[in-house]
Order: structure tokens, then C-alpha cells, then sequence
């Protein structure tokens, strides 16, 4: 019973630290996320030309700098991502921020999106494995006519 629960703590614990993988993966997103949202509403506050895509939109007039952020980290999110956004770059500075950020967004995106994939056939390659080693032990006890209470205390 040692010896399965080794096994079970081996197997749980490499899904895991894969499930770990894939979260720090998020996390990197989000931090990322995090400073080009910030840069965005920097850019949008510092506009020289008084048009801004802060400026531009009635509805976030009188809105507080938590919903600026939400709105500036959502703009972000949608630019690495085929999202809707209603918030558009309205000056050549915004356009070029928005141009560089969609450059970097799609190549984050494709890398994120490829570790994601490898990550999730890793872990479904390791199950895999698990079964047929399972599968491979138990036709050896049935092949070699091992006692049922025996093969269980094995497997």
C-alpha cells in the first residue's frame, strides 16, 4: 500500500506541476497585461494634441481610475486576443503604441498558446502512459496466473 500511494503522489504530482506550468504561464500574461494597460492610460493622460481615446468617449468622463484601469487592461487583453473592444487609439501616438502592442500581443498570444497546448498533451500523454504501464501489469499477473488478492496488493 506504500508502494501505491508513492505512485499515486508521483502521478498527481507531475499533473500538478503541470497544472503549476500553466498557471504561471497566466500569470506572466497577466503581469504583462498589467504594464501595457498602465502604459495605455499613461499614453491616453499625456495626449499634447487634447484628443485622446480617454477624451474621445463621453461614457468614461466622470468614471473612477479603477474603471480606467479595467478599461485600459481590458483594451490590453483584447489586443493579444480576437476580443471586441469599443476603444479605439484616436492620435498617431495611440496608433503606434496600439500597432506595437498588437505585434507583441500576437506573438504572446501564438507562444502562449503553443506552451498551453504542449503542456495540456504532456499531461494527457503521461495518463496515457499510466494506463498502459497499468494495463501491462495486469496482463502479466493474468498471464502468470497470480492470485487475485496478490495482484491487488501489487497494483
Amino acid at each position: 500500500k506504500f508502494g501505491d500511494l508513492v505512485m499515486s503522489i508521483t502521478v498527481q504530482s507531475r499533473a500538478v506541476f503541470e497544472c503549476f506550468g500553466i498557471l504561471k504561464l497566466i500569470i506572466i500574461v497577466v503581469i504583462i497585461n498589467h504594464f501595457l494597460a498602465c502604459s495605455w492610460y499613461a499614453l491616453g493622460t499625456a495626449s499634447t494634441r487634447g484628443v485622446s481615446w480617454l477624451t474621445n468617449s463621453e461614457e468614461i468622463a466622470d468614471e473612477s481610475g479603477l474603471y480606467l484601469y479595467a478599461l485600459s487592461f481590458h483594451w490590453t487583453m483584447a489586443q493579444f486576443t480576437p476580443a471586441p473592444n469599443n476603444f479605439h487609439p484616436t492620435n498617431i501616438e495611440e496608433r503606434y503604441f496600439a500597432i506595437g502592442v498588437l505585434l507583441f500581443g500576437f506573438t504572446m498570444f501564438s507562444s502562449f498558446l503553443g506552451s498551453i497546448t504542449s503542456l495540456l498533451t504532456h499531461i494527457r500523454n503521461s495518463a496515457v502512459t499510466r494506463t498502459e504501464e497499468d494495463i501491462r501489469v495486469r496482463e502479466f499477473l493474468s498471464q502468470n496466473r497470480i492470485s487475485l488478492q496478490l495482484g491487488n496488493r501489487i497494483v
